[in-house]
């Protein structure tokens, strides 16, 4: 793959891209790129029209940067252009986070949680503990959040401490599964529905 310096001002958005860029997005970016560099190309095709990366551009024109490393793809269709800008987009969508990974990786960050994409204070959760957890949830409004024991509430458990009760059972009623089937992690369980609020 041979890279290319391109100015942005001969580059172009795609018309079709199939991505929009939020402002909070756009702002993580530029602060990768302020702490990073540039650190993968913008793919474009022969006429410098944009087929992946339209939001690290965005991004690198809002810090003013004059030019992009680009990886120029010649010899596509017009159809096979749409196609790969598609493509990119959801092959990526398609991956999940490995969230004892992320546990490890802030831990061995030891407090310093200037990284893009996350916000401080989520990261700082991710090594809270459930008394923490349960306090820091305490300031935001009246919840109840107990350990172990079932109740119309969210209760604020380990996978450790989970034992073997069902998310996906009514508030009013917990039934019980198996602790094997549960995945780990830290979560609050909704008293409305179940549903696990991953923490």
């Amino acid at each position: 793959m041979k890279i290319t310096k391109i100015a942005l001002s001969d580059l172009t958005l795609n018309p079709k891209n199939v991505r929009t860029h939020s402002e909070k997005q756009i702002n993580e970016y530029k602060r990768s790129v302020k702490k990073f560099g540039q650190t993968k190309p913008i793919v474009c095709d022969e006429n410098y029209v944009i087929l992946i990366g339209n939001g690290l551009y965005l991004a690198m024109k809002a810090l003013d940067m004059k030019e992009a490393d680009c990886f120029v793809r010649t010899g596509l269709s017009e159809k096979d252009k749409l196609k790969l800008m598609m493509a990119d987009n959801k092959v990526y969508e398609l991956g999940i986070t490995d969230m004892s990974a992320i546990d490890e990786i802030v831990a061995a960050l030891d407090g310093d949680f200037d990284v893009p994409g996350y916000d401080d204070d989520l990261l700082e959760m991710l090594q809270m503990s459930a008394r923490e957890a349960t306090e820091l949830v305490m300031d935001y409004g009246k919840v109840d959040i107990q350990e172990t024991k079932p109740s119309n509430e969210p209760q604020f458990l380990t996978t450790e401490q989970l034992g073997s009760q069902n998310p996906y059972a009514e508030a009013s009623n917990p039934q019980m599964v198996q602790k094997a089937d549960a995945p780990t992690g830290k979560f609050i369980l909704c008293p409305k529905c179940g549903e696990r609020i991953w923490l």
